[in-house]
């Protein structure tokens, strides 16, 4: 419906224009008609009569037609002067007209280009994901470690990758709710297009003890490992990962490893 109004406020500006060209020419022959007239009027000799006032009227007879169609002239050009008003204020309300729709297809024009640059980022940007988390060594007598694998999806290089993340010892039966606090960063690396890495996590600076195995393995206490990953896509955006797993009873499935609990709310990208 829009375009078939701009179709026609096109039309009617340019009808106004040629309206508008042909009343300007038309009003210029009408007053060179009025000039010619005019000087007419004013050249004209003064009629000699002698003193008869029927031979005056008679000789001053064709200076008053010349005066009359003047006079005449005068009204038509004013009338004229009135066409081309209205007509050149019907040009410009179309002018204005196809300002407005002009610059609403430059707004358009403009979003459909957001909309394709967004889409083409989405394609190629690079997509961190977390694989799987897993823990060994949850034995009295050795260092438990988490291992976290890490790939990029994307089509598109991740840069400057920073990973902060913390584990904490958890009593309650909540660990949702526990605050994670004093994050530790990783070193800075690159990861490619469907490139994987793997970081590992040391959470204990002494071996474990066998009353601490005991409680890991046994669902006592609850070890909760979060953090964030960030990075940096090629189009110069920060994108960053969030998630936070539970070391639980439940996650001993294998003998000698752990796969800790990393569901969809406790993980979260842009």
């Amino acid at each position: 419906m829009k375009d078939w109004w701009g179709k026609q406020a096109a039309i009617a500006t340019s009808l106004g224009v040629l309206a508008m060209i042909l009343c300007i020419a038309m009003g210029a022959a009408w007053v060179r008609d009025v000039s010619e007239a005019r000087q007419s009027v004013y050249a004209a000799p003064e009629a000699s009569c002698g003193g008869d006032q029927n031979e005056c009227a008679e000789k001053d007879l064709p200076a008053q037609v010349r005066a009359a169609r003047a006079g005449e002239a005068l009204v038509d050009l004013a009338v004229w002067q009135l066409i081309v008003s209205a007509v050149a204020l019907l040009g410009i309300v179309g002018l204005f007209w196809n300002i407005v729709q002009g610059h609403a297809a430059l707004a358009k024009a403009r979003e459909a280009n957001e909309i394709a640059r967004r889409s083409s980022e989405r394609q190629l940007r690079a997509y961190l994901s977390i694989d799987q988390v897993y823990c060994v060594g949850v034995e009295a007598g050795k260092h438990p470690v988490i291992w976290m694998s890490i790939k990029n999806r994307g089509q598109t290089p991740a840069r400057n990758i920073r990973i902060k993340r913390a584990v904490i010892r958890c009593h309650t039966g909540k660990p949702d709710a526990v605050r994670i606090t004093d994050l530790t960063e990783t070193h800075i690396f690159d990861l490619g297009p469907d490139q994987p890495t793997t970081q590992y996590e040391q959470f204990t600076t002494q071996p474990l003890t066998v009353l601490q195995a005991h409680d890991i393995l046994h669902g006592d206490v609850v070890h909760i490992f979060a953090g964030y990953i960030r990075y940096t896509d090629v189009f110069g955006r920060t994108r960053r990962n969030v998630f936070r797993a539970h070391l639980a009873k439940d996650s001993f499935r294998h003998e000698g490893k752990a796969y800790l609990s990393l569901g969809g709310r406790h993980f979260r990208s842009t």
